[in-house]
């Protein structure tokens, strides 16, 4: 069975893609782990001193000042450079301005779009991996292509999957 869809990505697209493959990723995850490990331990070491969030901490600022700094970049300032790269991408990638044709068989995926063609056959496809918003093929442990799961069927889904595992 082929499975043929038309994707044309968008800026808002592109970045979302980005933010999912970033998070699913050992790199994302390990991100969060240092980020929230890091201000839990602050948090255990001034309340086992006996300090409150009000005293000043490593930068001078009241604790939950610095906590609120930190969130910031975590939920901010990441995205925010996420987003900076999708417009980068964006800008310099004429494939990403223009509808790519996807047909997706037991074999390979082929991906087609205004200037570009790429043929992966499945053995070049590390894993597949269902986000939120979209089917991941990853290439490499931080890099996929990626089609959104709102153009495909429960059923294709399935079979994508099972192709995968061929």
């Amino acid at each position: 069975m082929n499975i043929t869809k038309q994707y044309s990505p968008t800026r808002a697209s592109v970045f979302r893609a980005l933010l999912e493959v970033y998070n699913i990723t050992q790199r994302g995850k390990r991100y969060y782990f240092w980020v929230f490990g890091l201000i839990g331990l602050i948090l255990a070491l001034r309340l086992y001193n006996g300090q409150s969030v009000q005293d000043p901490g490593i930068f001078g600022f009241p604790l939950w000042g610095e906590i609120a700094g930190f969130l910031f970049v975590v939920f901010c300032v990441v995205p925010g450079l996420i987003y900076w790269a999708t417009i980068y991408a964006m800008d310099g990638c004429q494939s990403l301005k223009h509808p790519q044709n996807w047909e997706i068989t037991e074999n390979a995926i082929r991906i087609r779009g205004k200037g570009m063609e790429v043929n992966l056959e499945w053995s070049h496809i590390l894993h597949v991996k269902q986000g939120k918003r979209f089917l991941l093929f990853f290439i490499s442990r931080n890099n996929a292509f990626f089609l959104p799961i709102g153009i495909l069927s429960q059923d294709e889904i399935k079979q994508i999957l099972t192709f995968q595992k061929i």
